[in-house]
């Protein structure tokens, strides 16, 4: 659960980086 819920996160962050660059 916690797991999930960290992996979730990283995605989330991942995706406003992505964002950020373009």
């Amino acid at each position: 659960m916690v797991d999930g819920l960290l992996g979730l996160c990283v995605c989330s962050f991942l995706r406003w980086r992505v964002w950020r660059v373009v």
